[in-house]
């Protein structure tokens, strides 16, 4: 989800083709709002406060990304004066800090969403802070006492608020489940709306294969198998035939026949996840074949394989009661993250300008 939000003096500005945040900056007072290093309150999201230390995390989890935004777009390097320095009017250092901005936006809505669904009860960073000391200290003390310890002995600050982040929105979606789940009305509407592009089945694929072994260890021997696949690929495009032009005594006779495989084989969905998994590219060769096309000679897993003749079949489409489970979580995902936008959109976004204002790389 992108959010991107301006900036201005004392005002509340409309931003963003895709999210509308309410800003207001707040100038150079003396209250309260201010705190101290990093405690100090840089923006408040609706009421809940996101201090300088939560902030510069968050400016972690985007820094990559904004990164490289500046090479792709300018084609900037990394110096020491990279985000103070201005690229077509851009500087990196401002950009991280509205996408910072941004992404506080959507984390505090969903928070205090949470909170008023009584999913949580603590949300701001102190209280992160206290969770993640006990979770590090609890797997310390196991493993000092040679327990298993499921994942790193210590999390990082950053890892681990994404893992708290992220069971607080999977936890909140499970208890909006009752009011914004589709009906089966929606759903089958949905389905007949999407069933050709998302729903339709691969068409299964019948192809003709020969394959052979290369020998081990032997240079010589495979560079002639190799030819002589070659040659037989070329005189089956000649023939025009479904099946392969083998002879047992013909040319390919003293190379291939001594340990060819030669038949018929299906690829469909009940063989796709194996065959792309141990034979990708024999795979992906037969799904772009057609009529009396020949594919070129293909190496892999040790074997010289020609596939050609190709027949396909219409597999129709998957069942929507297959289809349920897949669409009815794809929907939930959706209207969840249409209300967070939402919220966003209509969010109170208070700027606190001199802490702002200091906050570097």
């Amino acid at each position: 989800m992108k959010r991107i939000v301006s900036r201005g003096v004392w005002i509340t500005a409309l931003v963003s083709a895709a999210l509308l945040l309410a800003i207001v900056i707040i100038g150079k007072s003396r209250s309260s709002f201010l705190g101290d290093g990093e405690r100090a309150v840089v923006a408040m999201i609706d009421g809940e406060p996101v201090t300088v230390a939560e902030f510069r995390l968050i400016m972690t989890a985007r820094r990559a990304e904004i990164y490289r935004y500046f090479q792709q777009s300018y084609n900037a390097g990394d110096s020491s004066q990279f985000w103070t320095s201005s690229y077509g009017g851009e500087v990196p250092l401002q950009k991280l800090k509205m996408a910072a901005i941004n992404e506080s936006a959507t984390i505090k809505v969903q928070q205090l969403w949470a909170k008023q669904e009584g999913v949580v009860q603590e949300i701001g960073y102190p209280a992160f802070l206290r969770r993640w000391e006990e979770e590090n200290a609890s797997r310390a003390k196991a493993a000092s006492r040679n327990l298993i310890v499921y994942g790193p002995t210590r999390y990082e600050k950053l890892p681990y608020y994404d893992i708290v982040f992220g069971n607080l929105a999977a936890e909140l979606k499970k208890k909006l489940v009752p009011s914004i789940a589709p009906s089966d009305r929606e759903l089958h509407d949905y389905y007949e709306r999407h069933k050709e592009e998302l729903y339709k089945k691969e068409d299964a694929i019948h192809v003709q294969v020969v394959s052979v072994p290369f020998p081990y260890g032997d240079a010589a021997g495979t560079e002639n198998l190799r030819t002589a696949m070659n040659g037989l690929r070329i005189r089956w495009l000649e023939s025009g035939a479904v099946e392969p032009p083998l002879q047992a005594n013909g040319p390919e006779s003293s190379e291939i026949s001594k340990n060819w495989t030669v038949g018929r084989r299906t690829i469909d969905d009940s063989t796709l996840a194996n065959d792309t998994k141990y034979s990708p590219l024999v795979t992906e060769a037969a799904r772009k074949l057609s009529g009396s096309e020949v594919s070129a000679v293909i190496e892999e897993s040790g074997v010289f394989t020609l596939l050609g003749g190709v027949e396909k079949t219409v597999q129709g489409y998957i069942p929507f009661d297959e289809a349920k489970t897949n669409m009815k979580a794809l929907l939930l995902d959706r209207r969840y993250e249409e209300e967070v936008m939402k919220r966003v959109r209509q969010a109170q976004i208070r700027i606190n300008e001199p802490v702002y204002n200091r906050i570097d790389m």
